[in-house]
């Protein structure tokens, strides 16, 4: 007694019992997954008796087994080094990626992920794609980033649900907050000078950035008669 296993045209048969001398068999048998090939497999049984009389059975069920994860390309190189405020123009067009499964049951879902301050956060992109192939431009929506450092990452299942996440694709550094400035000074300033007061050459104030960025430069402004200069 066999079952045998057809993948691509091929059939292939595997002991399921010998010297058998019933007229009857009604265990139930293993299919021994490591036999299985990638793609569609047919399963039949053969028997053969006593007298030698064989005969092998039309399908009795079929496998999909696919245990090759999809992939990936990044087909766009991204700056990780610049800080925005707004939205960058790439951004908005798309950063362009491609993906493949080669293990037949096609690709599935793909979507990206988020590391920032926040946690890991995930977003779909297009599901039920039923492609074995597909490029995209992948738009990340730039309200959903936090201030500072933004990994994206992305990851493509297949119909057989193995999975593949990709390292860091892109770093998206956000900073929408403005510095501050805090005035510790508490000298008076309603008075009149006719020559520079001491206090003027050490103007007690602290400036922050909150917002990851870090602080590039800094001027003091001077309003006087309407006119406003920076130095």
């Amino acid at each position: 007694l066999q079952y045998g296993v057809s993948n691509n045209g091929a059939i292939l048969f595997y002991t399921i019992a010998v010297g058998l001398a019933t007229p009857t068999y009604d265990q139930t048998f293993a299919v021994n997954w490591t036999y299985l090939l990638n793609g569609t497999n047919d399963i039949a049984a053969k028997v053969k008796d006593n007298a030698g009389n064989t005969i092998t059975s039309n399908k009795l069920f079929r496998v999909y087994k696919d245990n090759l994860p999809p992939s990936y390309s990044f087909l766009q190189l991204i700056t990780a080094d610049v800080w925005y405020n707004t939205m960058p123009s790439w951004m908005a067009q798309g950063v362009s990626c491609s993906f493949s499964d080669q293990g037949y049951s096609q690709i599935a879902t793909i979507q990206y992920s988020v590391l920032n301050s926040d946690g890991l956060s995930s977003y779909g992109v297009t599901s039920n794609v039923k492609k074995s192939q597909l490029s995209l431009a992948l738009k990340v929506n730039w309200t959903t980033l936090t201030n500072g450092v933004n990994e994206v990452m992305v990851s493509v299942s297949d119909f057989a649900q193995n999975q593949t996440t990709s390292s860091v694709f892109f770093t998206v550094r956000k900073d929408i907050v403005s510095p501050s400035v805090l005035n510790n000074e508490s000298s008076s300033f309603d008075v009149w000078y006719k020559e520079s007061p001491d206090w003027l050459n050490h103007i007690d104030v602290d400036i922050f950035d909150t917002g990851g960025s870090r602080l590039k430069e800094i001027a003091y402004v001077i309003t006087a008669g309407g006119q406003v200069t920076s130095s």
